[in-house]
């Protein structure tokens, strides 16, 4: 079995070290900057929110999104 290996992700300024099976780190980095680019997004269009209810707002848009193509 193939060992994790760490991999530094950007999120609205904050680095957040994540483990990453071998071979997947390009799929993690572009699904980190997606993830970043909506919570900008978000955040730009919307009055102050706390980190935390923006990660939610976040990722119930994108699972709604993959639910209805």
């Amino acid at each position: 079995m193939t060992e994790a290996l760490p991999l530094d992700i950007h999120l609205l300024d904050k680095v957040y070290k994540i483990s990453c099976p071998p071979g997947e780190q390009e799929n993690l980095r572009r699904a980190a900057a997606l993830l970043d680019r909506r919570m900008r997004d978000i955040r730009a269009g919307s009055r102050v929110m706390t980190l935390e209810r923006l990660a939610v707002i976040t990722a119930l848009n994108l699972a709604h999104e993959l639910m209805n193509p």
